[in-house]
């Protein structure tokens, strides 16, 4: 990552992070934030770094709920370069940010579009 840590798949079972001060297991949601900064890069570009196997998904939901306007934005606009189909975990959390004036009104409107490209819509709860 560009702050000096690296990242990488211990034993074929867990993700780490590592600084030059620590080592972080991303085995717990909340241990997420330590790579929120790999959402300031192009998701291909993590992508073609970090592989498949790495948690995305993990990633964006803790981005999503962390309670900053800056993450969320980054990790919406990850969201917008995934297929539809890819989008459908995270359509409750996006129907809640639709939903809540508190959030920029562009976020709302970009948690529309995912709605709308996702598979499922916020109204049938999945």
């Amino acid at each position: 990552m560009k702050n000096g840590s690296d990242i990488y798949y211990m034993n074929d079972s867990y993700w780490m992070v590592s600084s030059n001060a620590n080592t972080l297991s991303l085995t717990s949601d909340s241990s997420f934030w330590a790579v929120y900064p790999l959402l300031e890069m192009p998701l291909s570009t993590i992508k073609s770094i970090l592989g498949e196997k790495f948690p995305y998904e993990r990633l964006l939901k803790s981005a999503i709920n962390e309670g900053s306007e800056y993450w969320l934005k980054l990790a919406l606009n990850w969201l917008e370069y995934m297929p539809g189909n890819e989008l459908n975990p995270f359509v409750l959390a996006l129907g809640n940010i639709l939903k809540d004036k508190r959030y920029p009104q562009e976020c709302r409107h970009i948690s529309g579009r995912l709605i709308k490209k996702s598979n499922l819509n916020e109204c049938n709860g999945s």
